[in-house]
């Protein structure tokens, strides 16, 4: 864990009497930059699902509010992560160290939601036909952008998406 000093603190509106603790990166088991497209699409999975259940966690233990720094990570997975942060509300803050000035500044939170077709047709594994009438055309589309599996007909949501709008339901 590592503690920031009162200037982070004044940054995001942490009273300086209120204990703030960042928890250790989230370590990936593929990581990226390396493997190319494939190795990157399971590393981005991979950053989401810990992410996702990262704040699950939190906000299920109560009195936490998290503020998100993708400070350090390539430039799509910090924006990926920034824009995952504002959907599942969960995030508090995004703060972000500048790569050329070097401070930390805040990212404005932008209240941003999934359409709500996706919520509700994403929300259990449905079928091929369930995503057409719901909208969803073509399934296949979902699969590659690595939302859901279709294996032998049958749709499997990742469970990172499902985390996703476990918390946007909520």
């Amino acid at each position: 864990m590592r503690r920031y000093g009162q200037g982070f603190r004044r940054l995001i509106g942490v009273p300086d009497n209120t204990a703030l603790i960042i928890d250790d990166p989230i370590v990936l088991r593929g990581g990226f930059g390396r493997g190319g497209v494939e190795w990157f699409r399971e590393g981005l999975t991979d950053l989401m699902n810990n992410f996702v259940s990262n704040i699950v966690e939190l906000r299920r233990r109560g009195g936490y509010k998290v503020v998100v720094n993708p400070t350090g990570g390539f430039k799509p997975e910090s924006a990926y992560l920034t824009v995952v942060a504002m959907l599942a509300g969960g995030a508090w803050r995004v703060v972000y160290t500048h790569e050329t000035f070097r401070d930390v500044v805040e990212l404005p939170m932008l209240p941003i939601t999934l359409d709500s077709k996706y919520v509700n047709a994403l929300s259990r594994n449905p079928t091929t036909e369930e995503l057409r009438n719901a909208g969803l055309d073509p399934p296949e589309d979902l699969r590659e952008n690595g939302v859901i599996d279709i294996r032998g007909g049958e749709v499997i949501v990742k469970e990172w998406f499902k985390k996703l709008i476990g918390i946007i339901i909520r």
